[in-house]
């Protein structure tokens, strides 16, 4: 069987099983804002994360996540959640005005 070589995005090179192991090595993870932080609530009838700029989706495991806020638990951040935040275009922050 042939041999498998994965380019190295860092580095440019075909990457080691070192590089490899180092994936699965605990790492401090980036903080993000609690819930409480960012004022975040579920309104009633309001669609906001899931347009958000900030909210990903993962296709394959269908986990919601916020890059600027996590929830406790690692708790799916809901469809319809709302914090101050909250933004389509990357520019424009209208909670950040109300809340």
């Amino acid at each position: 069987m042939a041999d498998c070589q994965i380019t190295g995005l860092t580095r440019g090179t075909p990457a080691t099983f070192a590089d490899y192991q180092a994936l699965f090595q605990p790492c401090e993870r980036p903080r993000k804002f609690s819930a409480d932080e960012v004022a975040f609530h579920v309104p009633n009838g309001i669609l906001c994360c899931g347009i958000c700029a900030h909210w990903f989706t993962n296709g394959v495991s269908k986990r919601a996540v916020c890059e600027i806020m996590r929830l406790p638990d690692e708790a799916n951040v809901p469809f319809s959640g709302l914090c101050r935040f909250w933004n389509v275009n990357g520019k424009d922050y209208p909670l950040l005005r109300v809340l």
